[in-house]
């Protein structure tokens, strides 16, 4: 990440982050605190990724919505090491 794109990730799009969380559960801006973890290096495990997207699709297709529910919260509790 280049020094300017730090710059506009902790200030402008921060910001508008926090006015949108605001917005979104009706809490005012200042009660929004939002913290940054610098992260180096992830790895991607894409063939389990597409795995489960496309599990939730097929789900959501069939109307199945208690296994859509299931597999979104599997891809929302993803390990990223």
């Amino acid at each position: 990440m280049t020094p300017e794109q730090e710059e506009m990730l902790t200030t402008s799009l921060y910001n508008d982050l926090k006015e949108r969380i605001a917005e979104n559960h009706d809490v005012p801006v200042a009660q929004i605190q939002l913290r940054m973890i610098h992260v180096k290096q992830i790895s991607v495990n894409y063939d389990y990724l597409t795995e489960l997207i496309e599990a939730l699709m097929n789900a959501v297709h069939e109307k199945r919505m208690d296994a859509a529910a299931d597999y979104r919260e599997k891809l929302m509790t993803l390990q990223w090491l």
